[in-house]
């Protein structure tokens, strides 16, 4: 909505509150209620306090306007495009770190989760996550698509493999101790 505020020496006033919509329809179904607030609680701790972001604002707007196709899954792209969106994550490079190999062909590559880079099975060290290449391109191709053309995406069924949410706990843990 929109509002002005008055000033006053210890009282601020709001006044002229104008609002632009309601999201009443989603006490209809209290499980995705449930979903939507777990989402919404994770998000709310890791936002730094007050920010002012358009983008953020944006991506919170849309994950509740689709109420009605909200899941587990949704909900963690919603998780994924605000921690990117504050600069916590950044596309996996699915070229070797080390010795410069193209791990595009690769069936599964190793990465390094506290560095967000990927390695081959001959450059590999000990703690690397061994996942999918697949896997990591749809984590990119989450990063890479806006949070509205993957809402329509999710209606196709999109990121079934459950490589990329295996890989996505892994990434969301380190970046939990980080916060």
């Amino acid at each position: 909505g929109k509002g002005f505020f008055v000033k006053r020496k210890e009282l601020d006033l709001l006044i002229n509150w104008e609002v632009y919509e309601r999201f009443n329809e989603i006490f209809i179904d209290v499980n995705r209620f449930l979903t939507l607030s777990k989402f919404i609680k994770e998000v709310e701790e890791i936002i730094p306090f007050e920010i002012k972001d358009l983008e953020i604002f944006r991506i919170i707007y849309y994950f509740l306007k689709y109420w009605e196709k909200s899941d587990e899954v949704l909900g963690n792209i919603f998780v994924i495009k605000i921690l990117q969106k504050l600069g916590y994550l950044s596309p996996i490079l699915l070229k070797c770190q080390k010795c410069g190999k193209d791990l595009l062909g690769e069936e599964c590559i190793y990465i390094d989760i506290s560095s967000n880079k990927a390695f081959c099975i001959e450059c590999r060290k000990i703690g690397f996550y061994l996942t999918k290449t697949k896997a990591i391109l749809e984590y990119n191709s989450i990063l890479n698509t806006e949070f509205e053309d993957l809402i329509e995406k999710r209606g196709n069924k999109l990121l079934k493999d459950l490589a990329i949410w295996e890989v996505w706990s892994k990434i969301k843990s380190r970046i939990e101790q980080e916060v």
